[in-house]
């Protein structure tokens, strides 16, 4: 298996001063800093000491003009390296080991899906999510299959969105022209007239 490379990035707010890795580690960076009376010292690069809160999770301290601060070792790295579109507000651990801040095991969630991870109830959650890879089949007015998806999610690729496709299957709502299905062979009364929220790209088109 090949070896992950570290890769270290500026911690924002303390640029030029600390640095956090994708393996989780803190350093602080070789510099000059003043001492008063006009004078400088030299401060050599050294690689941050972290401490457990003593609920498993590991914090560090930084400081930059005499002012000190506590940070989340995983917050610090979800911020460098991990993309946050939906501006999400925690950070959870993958394989729940709190001392684990490897990016690659840490992911942006929603408040509560951090409060459930690891319990049946998250499990729900997750194959919820996992539904946007079922098979999604396209159809015209006349039921005729136009394509196949293997999920909602693929159907970016040709122009459509993914979240108004989940919309339009959920629904039996036209959506670009198409109706949307997760069966193979659609019928007059497919799809289920379940409610979703109301979106101006679906029509109530009816089936030929």
């Amino acid at each position: 298996m090949r070896k992950t490379a570290e890769e270290w990035r500026d911690i924002e707010g303390y640029e030029g001063i600390y640095q956090v890795s994708n393996m989780g580690r803190i350093k602080s960076l070789e510099r000059k800093v003043n001492i008063g009376n006009g004078k400088q010292r030299k401060v050599r690069e050294r690689i941050m000491r972290l401490k457990d809160n003593q609920k498993g999770y590991l914090h560090v301290d930084l400081s930059v003009n005499g002012c000190a601060k506590t940070y989340k070792v995983h917050r610090l790295v979800a911020i460098a390296f991990i993309d946050n579109p939906d501006n999400l507000a925690e950070v959870n651990h993958i394989d729940e080991i709190k001392s684990n801040n490897r990016a690659d095991n840490l992911e942006w969630v929603t408040k509560i899906d951090n409060f459930y991870y690891g319990t049946g109830q998250a499990r729900a959650v997750r194959n919820r999510k996992e539904r946007g890879k079922i098979a999604v089949y396209q159809y015209d007015k006349s039921r005729k299959l136009i394509h196949k998806y293997d999920g909602a999610t693929d159907c970016k690729l040709y122009g459509y969105s993914p979240k108004v496709v989940s919309r339009a299957v959920n629904s039996g709502k036209c959506y670009k022209g198409f109706y949307w299905s997760h069966n193979s062979q659609i019928q007059k009364t497919d799809p289920p007239a379940a409610a979703t929220a109301k979106s101006p790209e679906l029509t109530n088109t009816p089936l030929v």
